[in-house]
């Protein structure tokens, strides 16, 4: 019986070769290898825990009767290799090179994105820019399909990438081409509670992508979106959001040294910075979602933070208290430190 290492290691060859022949008598091999491999794969990582699902799915993928089949059980064994207890990346790196390859022969729009895709996330900590280059050939097949709203999600997943790696412009990019797949979707009326929600997280992303940049006014027009777009959605952490954005923008703007905003401009940033800092507390106070509170204890220190800035000291400290004792009462280490 065929080792499972060199069944894959010559199923990875014949993909390769592939690519460059479209020969029937290839793609035959080609298909050949897929169920070759994917009978000895029934009888591997014996260790795996859910081991009863994955041994389910590889026996289902060894009986196939068609090709159709054996790329949907393909397919969910890729989504346990993602997730949970049989997560897997090298694992998953093979089966989705396997499975959007012959999606992409099948013609299989929509299950190439999602394992192209799977495929990305399998390079997630292994190598950046395989990363991002199978996510955006997921994008780019979606754009094809004219499937803006999944595009979008594409889109978003490589800003959120580069946002790890401190890409800032980039990141910008990419969640503006997001927003701009989600209005397109949005006037065929195709957007799901989901991506709506998807938008106000990337307007939050993007209005701190400018801040990052001092991009102040720029940064307080992405906030307004993202307070508006809440109140369509109804999602009220996504309002607390915005107004995190109000007070982190206000005050960084304040105490810019470089931009500086004196006048009336000044005394319109401060009045702002305190009617959005007395929004937030409104909306976190009287709450026990972990969430909230840290919310919450995060006004007060900004309040304090104010404060100093103004010379009153002893309303900082007031402040600084108030976020600290609520912290401690609700076990919130981050908060607590920041209030010390």
């Amino acid at each position: 019986m065929l080792s499972l290492s060199s069944c894959l290691a010559t199923a990875s060859d014949e993909l390769a070769s592939a690519t460059c022949s479209s020969t029937p008598s290839i793609l035959m091999v080609m298909k050949s290898l897929y169920c070759i491999a994917l009978f000895v794969a029934s009888f591997a990582w014996a260790s795996l825990s859910a081991q009863s699902s994955l041994d389910s799915i590889r026996t289902s993928l060894a009986q196939s009767q068609s090709s159709l089949d054996s790329l949907d059980r393909l397919q969910e064994l890729c989504r346990l290799f993602y997730t949970g207890s049989t997560k897997n990346h090298d694992s998953l790196r093979i089966y989705s090179l396997m499975g959007y390859t012959m999606a992409d022969d099948m013609n299989q729009d929509s299950i190439y994105i999602d394992l192209i895709g799977l495929h990305a996330i399998s390079f997630f900590r292994k190598d950046t820019a395989r990363y991002f280059q199978y996510m955006e050939l997921a994008e780019q097949r979606a754009v094809a399909q004219m499937w803006p709203a999944l595009a979008s999600r594409y889109s978003y997943y490589q800003a959120s990438r580069a946002i790890n790696f401190n890409q800032t412009r980039r990141a910008l990019r990419l969640l503006r081409r997001s927003i701009d797949y989600l209005d397109q979707a949005e006037l065929s009326d195709t957007l799901t509670q989901k991506d709506l929600i998807m938008k106000s997280r990337m307007l939050s992303r993007t209005s701190t992508a400018l801040l990052y940049l001092f991009d102040y006014e720029a940064a307080l027009e992405a906030s307004v979106l993202l307070r508006e777009q809440a109140r369509v959605t109804g999602e009220d952490f996504s309002i607390i959001e915005a107004q995190i954005s109000f007070v982190d923008i206000y005050s960084s703007a304040l105490q810019d040294s470089v931009i500086s905003i004196d006048g009336d401009r000044r005394a319109y940033y401060e009045s702002e910075l305190r009617h959005s800092l007395d929004t937030l507390l409104s909306l976190t106070a009287d709450s026990d979602n972990p969430k909230y509170i840290t919310r919450h204890s995060y006004a007060l220190s900004k309040y304090g933070d104010h404060y100093v800035s103004t010379g009153r000291e002893d309303l900082a400290l007031q402040s600084y208290r108030q976020a600290r004792d609520i912290a401690a009462k609700h076990s919130s280490e981050y908060s607590h430190f920041q209030a010390l």
